[in-house]
């Protein structure tokens, strides 16, 4: 049984275990890092772990929970139970965030002194939006995910993001051109921008937060009232769109701590009176003008 030992913000400490070598490629690491903000490899430590997730080989696909450990049965077919596995990591490790008060959101961060947060679906652009920036000049601190805390004096910190980008193969060319190596997985592309491209220090300061899309209809930009801004960012800093693990025969549901939901209820509060958050959408000239000066204001 092979096994790597991984340290995560918050000083969590993970063990994944698996009877294949899968992460000792460095190809397994890159999407790990795509989906687990400021996740660091970090050798063999002694003593007990926060977390354990396992692979097993079993002709029975299953998953089971005991306290600290988390194990899922099946056939390992390559790239497509490696995702599983990724998933199911990051699904447990929100819970042990969340337990902490820290919020992993599914979003990028960029800036050059306070960060701007975009909050973005899958397929909303927000990856597009980021490179878009950072090729103007701003840097990414995270590209899919970032990992936040809110403080008592209503500020916001993003503390680790991931620094993979997940998109097209064809996004990535428009944007970059040859700047970068693409690993191909399931009709998406996971790469690393050069290392000038990014933030160069942790944790940094949020100055402003958007929920964006990028479409071809009209333009629209609207700050939205304390009260809506707590109502619509409240399900992002649950990452309740990507709480469970969904698989054939298996769920890990990814119900929030008892309490958790109040106290980010009673932290957006505060955060919001003091922070602007934008819904934002329209085109790519629209959406990156409109955060350039929301930013600089």
């Amino acid at each position: 049984m092979h096994s790597w030992h991984l340290a995560l913000p918050g000083s969590l400490s993970l063990r994944i275990t698996h009877p294949q070598p899968v992460f000792d490629d460095a190809h397994a690491r890159l999407l790990l890092s795509a989906y687990l903000p400021g996740v660091a490899f970090t050798g063999t430590p002694g003593g007990k772990v926060d977390l354990t997730v396992a692979f097993q080989e079993s002709g029975e696909q299953r998953l089971t929970r005991k306290s600290r450990r988390v194990t899922l049965s099946g056939r390992w077919s390559g790239t497509g139970s490696l995702l599983d596995l990724i998933f199911l990591t990051y699904s447990a490790s929100r819970l042990l965030w969340l337990r902490r008060n820290l919020y992993p959101l599914h979003s990028c961060c960029l800036g050059a002194d306070g960060y701007v947060l975009v909050l973005g679906h899958s397929g909303a652009g927000k990856t597009s939006i980021a490179l878009n920036m950072a090729a103007c000049g701003q840097k990414v601190f995270s590209a899919n995910k970032t990992l936040v805390s809110m403080g008592a004096d209503r500020s916001m910190t993003a503390l680790a993001g991931t620094r993979t980008i997940t998109t097209t193969a064809e996004d990535a060319a428009r944007h970059l051109g040859a700047r970068i190596d693409l690993l191909g997985y399931q009709n998406r592309s996971a790469w690393s921008l050069p290392d000038d491209l990014y933030a160069p220090v942790a944790p940094v300061p949020v100055r402003l937060i958007a929920v964006a899309r990028l479409n071809d209809g009209g333009n629209r930009c609207e700050r939205l009232s304390p009260a809506s801004a707590v109502h619509r960012l409240h399900p992002w800093f649950l990452d309740a769109f990507n709480a469970n693990t969904v698989l054939p025969g298996a769920v890990f549901c990814g119900t929030p701590p008892r309490g958790c939901e109040d106290r980010l209820r009673d932290s957006l509060v505060a955060v919001t009176a003091k922070i602007p958050v934008l819904m934002l959408s329209g085109s790519m000239e629209f959406v990156s003008k409109a955060l350039e000066e929301r930013y600089d204001s």
